[in-house]
């Protein structure tokens, strides 16, 4: 599965059904859904109010980098789950950390 994902991520550049397809589902799909979750948790108070679409935006930019980095540069050779679950739970922190309701 990890060799026909690393195919067809490079093949997106060369076929629009492709691209279309990444463009879909790993960018506008789940920023739709971030979108909606930072919505619901303003409207509930549990975040300062801000454009839920730039929240989305901005918290998936580190996701779809870490993709480029590991999948299309380094070929996904040298994953280190460890070092990427502990980059992760640093990005989170942090933009919860920006984003959080002030008291």
């Amino acid at each position: 599965m990890d060799k026909i994902f690393r195919i067809l991520s490079r093949e997106q550049l060369n076929n629009e059904r492709i691209r279309r397809f990444f463009i879909e589902e790993y960018i506008e799909t789940p920023r739709a859904v971030m979108a909606r979750l930072f919505e619901n948790m303003i409207a509930e108070g549990e975040l300062e109010s801000a454009d839920p679409d730039l929240l989305a935006n901005e918290f998936h930019a580190f996701i779809m980098y870490k993709y480029y980095e590991n999948y299309l540069l380094r070929g996904n050779e040298s994953l280190d789950l460890a070092r990427m679950a502990k980059e992760f739970r640093g990005h989170i922190a942090f933009f919860c950390d920006v984003v959080k309701r002030k008291k």
